[in-house]
């Protein structure tokens, strides 16, 4: 498994890709996500292998997650917090 953190979304790599955008950002997006044709839970994203991917709605969730933190002092902030509410999906 190659685990990825960028912008406040992580990428975990399995038979599928799976994006966390956190509950918020799934909530905000389930529409187009559904629309996209992608399966979600309440925190995932799934993106199979044979999936075109939507690069402008990922780019949109990530924007989305920037500006739902914009209130802490800098990206590391984000970060650290983003982590440390879904640690629970590192091993």
């Amino acid at each position: 498994m190659i685990v990825q953190r960028k912008n406040a979304v992580n990428v975990v790599v399995k038979c599928y890709l799976a994006v966390a955008p956190e509950q918020v950002g799934i909530i905000h997006f389930s529409d187009e996500i559904v629309q996209a044709g992608y399966d979600h839970t309440k925190q995932l994203v799934c993106i199979s292998w044979d999936q075109p991917v939507n690069f402008s709605l990922l780019d949109k969730m990530i924007e989305f997650n920037i500006s739902d933190k914009a209130d802490c002092c800098n990206r590391q902030v984000v970060l650290n917090t983003f982590l440390f509410e879904n640690s629970s999906l590192f091993p």
